[in-house]
């Protein structure tokens, strides 16, 4: 998000999406985000302009006290706390893991296992699933 630019944040209604380079594997990605995402990026700026010019190590960390607790919220915050929150998020709506480890940027699905878990609500629907006719 830091180094994010408009040039990077493509498309038209409904088939948004950032279109970049990740940081940590190199390889180029392409995410989609919803048309609220879109509208909440603002006022689109020059191609070269980034899209959030504040964002930076201690900014983002002070947002990450001041927002819990203006929500009421007393447990510490990371941003990995926040992509946890997104991928839980994303099970807890149906979204598979194979599609939820290309949003988060995985490589491997085994990254994604790890770090998402298995909400009770998604295995106590996985049990009932199988009935048998009797």
């Amino acid at each position: 998000m830091k180094y994010l630019n408009w040039k990077q944040v493509r498309g038209e209604q409904d088939n948004y999406y950032l279109q970049f380079r990740q940081r940590k594997t190199y390889k180029p990605q392409l995410v989609y985000i919803s048309n609220q995402a879109f509208y909440l990026l603002g006022e689109r700026g020059d191609p070269a302009t980034l899209v959030f010019p504040k964002v930076n190590y201690n900014y983002t960390r002070d947002l990450l006290k001041v927002w819990p607790k203006q929500a009421g919220i007393n447990k510490h915050l990371t941003f990995s706390c926040l992509r946890h929150t997104y991928a839980t998020l994303q099970l807890d709506h149906g979204t598979d893991i194979y599609t939820i480890s290309k949003l988060l940027g995985h490589l491997h699905l085994k990254t994604t296992q790890r770090y998402t878990r298995v909400m009770d609500k998604a295995k106590k629907e996985a049990a009932n699933r199988i009935v048998l006719d009797l």
